[in-house]
């Protein structure tokens, strides 16, 4: 029984360590998209409405001050921190294009905030996920080419 599972994993092993590398990208995928709240900022990136804002950067604290008006004249405002998206390379931050969702204006953010973790993220699921496919079908290989063979070792020894 250990010599056929030794050889089992000798064999089978590459493929076993494929799903477990295509597992890990999946998990890593799923935190990325988790730490960033991805599924809440590209929703809003996608099908906000978009407004010219401004942001105060505030050395004391690394936090940015972000504003703007509404369609109505009301003023909305929140502390933000990390990237500002593909804006941050900009020179002038202080006039900065937001998102914002239309039936709850105080949910807003700076556009194009979302790309990076989609960018890093979805790859990642696509790499996990082929990995996993790709191992399963090489341990299947395996299992068939070892149980015809086993058919064929008992069969020499029946005759």
């Amino acid at each position: 029984m250990t010599k056929e599972l030794i050889n089992f994993f000798r064999t089978a092993g590459k493929p076993l360590l494929v799903i477990v590398a295509g597992s890990m990208c999946i998990c890593l995928a799923a935190f990325i998209g988790s730490r960033s709240d991805l599924l809440e900022r590209l929703s809003l990136d996608l099908f906000g409405q978009s407004v010219q804002g401004q942001c105060d950067f505030r050395h004391e604290n690394g936090l940015y001050r972000l504003r703007f008006v509404d369609e109505d004249g009301a003023i909305y405002a929140r502390l933000f921190s990390g990237w500002l998206g593909p804006q941050g390379f900009r020179r002038d931050k202080t006039r900065i294009i937001l998102r914002y969702n239309k039936s709850n204006p105080r949910l807003f953010q700076p556009a194009g905030v979302s790309v990076l973790p989609a960018i890093a993220s979805f790859p990642l699921f696509l790499v996990g996920f082929y990995l996993i496919i790709v191992g399963r079908r090489r341990v299947l290989a395996t299992l068939r080419q070892r149980s015809v063979s086993t058919k064929e070792m008992s069969r020499g020894t029946e005759s």
